[in-house]
């Protein structure tokens, strides 16, 4: 005979206080198994061995599909005529040639399957005919599955034999062929196929039956008379894993803890027996829901969802299902345990079954949002506008920068609620005059944590969507100058002390100017003071650019001398954060003659303090 059983899937999961699984009902249909003869034969019901004795027999069945097996029969009534299933709403299908039957129940549901076998009435040639004499016997391995799993063809060695070892394959469900050994100790070893592993082992006759290796790789020795003829049947389990969900939150915002968030998990499972690598062969369970309850940030461990079984090696995908809104998995989802691999990208985690046994553990974090929003203005000097055509650069967070028109507002950002950061960076020319949280959603600015003028500014940013953003506004000023205008002479020699010399200076740029004059008269030397070094106080000047971004330029010049001792200008120098622009390119290096001397020099004033210094000196008259 060559019975075939087809093994469905299922799946296993085990529960716990603060999480929920599905899980497979505890059913318990029957079937009765029932021979025309009142003989011993041998049958499996899904994989599983047992004798009948008498004309019937109920064993435990399961809901969904059973698979029926005559694996063994007396010499006389090896001929299966009929094989009939009651009632017929049961059966799936029927074959006397196979000597099986398959059959669908429902929870709590019965059946009949009645094997019709016949007397041989032309003689029959034993199996063992011929053998008793030369120290042989015969055995056949069958190979049955304990779970769901187990599928595929799996390889024996058989020892001693007469040409020392025999290997066989053998389909689950299956039994092989007629194999010769030596009589007296039998050793059937199974191919290690991790993860499955033998269960245990029995014979017909049973009392032949050694040891059972219950382990990857293991087997069993039965005891073979000369002329014996015995069936060997090797049944394997599949080796258990698990894995489990947990759930962190990274914020208290928005009282997320105790939400329940669901998790979608499924797993897949390459039979390692199997030859056909397709998506057909490989056993799944999918769509397995679990679901965790949050504890406020900082609580240790985690809370989890029960454990899931799955064989060992098994690839599980785990997806956290539709989140609350304005809810984010802050992190990639974090593995954890003896995970034999792992993958993991926004809000799924990809990693597989421990081969130890262990539990996976997959945990996903979560923050609540809220939103922010940074908007941009500019303080107007001497009547211009800058925030038309200036613009600023900023970072939420540290995060890209984005750059807001003066006058203008970014687009709502949407960033985790609670503390957050805003960082302008300052361009040249500028710097920050206020910073305020100011708006419809913060009437007094509250939520503004640091001063309100350092940069980056720290905001609170509370959970919700839009209409209860945190707005963000900077203020902006250009820089000013200030001038001063210095005179000296080039030394003790040219007795210019108590002489006065006349300034004048303007600026202008089509939208705003400025102007004045000053005399300094050069004091008397000291030791600490050999030029007779004097300045002006200081003088206001124009901004440092004008709306367009473009320098406002400032005149200095001194008027002529017409001293006639000879009084000289020697040289303007400039100092402070700006640069030159044009100076006099007139002066005369050694002038033969008296006469007028003054100087002008045109600066791009920096922001702060600008200095012009004029030095003068004296030329002897000659008559």
């Amino acid at each position: 005979m060559a019975p075939v059983i087809a093994i469905g899937s299922s799946f296993l999961v085990a529960g716990s206080a603060n999480a929920t699984v599905k899980t497979a009902k505890n059913v318990k249909p029957t079937i009765t198994v029932c021979d025309s003869v009142h003989a011993s034969f041998h049958f499996t019901v899904n994989g599983k061995l047992f004798s009948l004795g008498k004309e019937c027999a109920a064993v435990t069945a399961r809901a969904g599909v059973n698979h029926v097996v005559e694996v063994w029969a007396p010499a006389s009534y090896r001929n299966v005529e009929s094989v009939t299933v009651s009632p017929s709403a049961a059966r799936v299908s029927a074959s006397a040639e196979t000597a099986s039957a398959t059959v669908r129940l429902s929870a709590h549901g019965a059946a009949t399957v009645r094997f019709v076998n016949a007397k041989v009435v032309t003689e029959v040639i034993n199996r063992t005919t011929g053998k008793a004499t030369d120290g042989t016997g015969q055995i056949e391995v069958c190979k049955g599955a304990a779970d769901n799993y187990v599928v595929g063809d799996f390889t024996f060695t058989i020892s001693p034999t007469p040409t020392g070892t025999a290997t066989v394959t053998v389909p689950v469900g299956q039994c092989s062929g007629d194999v010769t050994v030596e009589a007296g100790t039998v050793t059937v070893t199974e191919a290690a196929a991790f993860p499955y592993s033998v269960l245990g082992a029995s014979t017909v006759p049973p009392e032949t039956l050694g040891s059972v290796t219950a382990t990857v790789g293991g087997g069993a020795s039965l005891t073979v008379s000369a002329g014996a003829y015995v069936t060997l049947n090797i049944e394997d389990e599949t080796l258990l894993g698990g894995y489990k969900i947990c759930k962190s939150l990274d914020s208290n915002q928005g009282s997320l803890a105790g939400t329940s968030f669901e998790f979608d998990t499924s797993w897949t499972f390459q039979p390692p027996t199997e030859a056909d690598t397709t998506a057909n062969a490989i056993n799944s369970a999918k769509d397995i829901e679990v679901w965790v309850t949050a504890q406020p940030m900082g609580t240790s461990p985690a809370p989890c969802s029960g454990y899931v079984l799955a064989p060992r090696g098994a690839v599980v995908t785990a997806n956290e299902g539709s989140l609350i809104p304005d809810v984010v998995v802050s992190s990639v989802p974090a593995i954890s345990g003896n995970a034999s691999s792992n993958a993991s990208s926004g809000t799924t985690a990809v990693f597989g079954v421990p081969n130890d046994g262990s539990i996976a553990t997959a945990t996903f974090s979560n923050d609540p949002m809220g939103f922010i929003e940074v908007c941009k203005n500019y303080l107007s000097v001497d009547g211009l506008d800058y925030n038309a055509n200036n613009q600023a650069t900023f970072s939420v967070n540290g995060g890209p920068s984005f750059t807001v028109n003066g006058g203008q507002c970014s687009a709502p950002m949407e960033v985790p609620a609670g503390t957050a950061t805003v960082d302008e960076t300052i361009g040249n020319n500028f710097q920050i005059f206020k910073i305020s949280t100011q708006s419809a959603t913060d009437l007094f600015g509250t939520r503004l944590q640091t001063g309100a003028q350092v940069n980056p500014a720290t905001v609170t940013v509370p959970y919700g969507g839009v209409g209860n953003e945190t707005v963000v506004t900077f203020w902006n000023v250009v820089d000013p100058t200030q001038f001063k205008i210095c005179k000296q002479e080039t030394s003790a020699d040219a007795n210019l002390v108590g002489d006065t010399f006349d300034f004048a200076w303007s600026w202008s740029d089509g939208s705003i100017e400025g102007g004045g004059s000053t005399s300094l008269t050069i004091v008397p030397l000291t030791a600490t003071n050999q030029t007779g070094l004097v300045c002006s106080g200081l003088i206001w000047g124009p901004p440092v650019v004008d709306p367009d971004g473009n320098s406002i330029l400032v005149g200095v010049s001194e008027a002529a001398s017409t001293d006639p001792s000879g009084v000289q200008l020697d040289s303007i120098t400039y100092q402070g954060s700006g640069s030159i622009f044009a100076i006099d390119d007139l002066l005369p290096a050694l002038p033969t003659l008296p006469g007028p001397n003054g100087g002008w020099i045109c600066i791009d004033p920096g922001a702060g303090i600008n200095i012009v210094t004029f030095t003068n000196g004296r030329t002897p008259y000659i008559s």
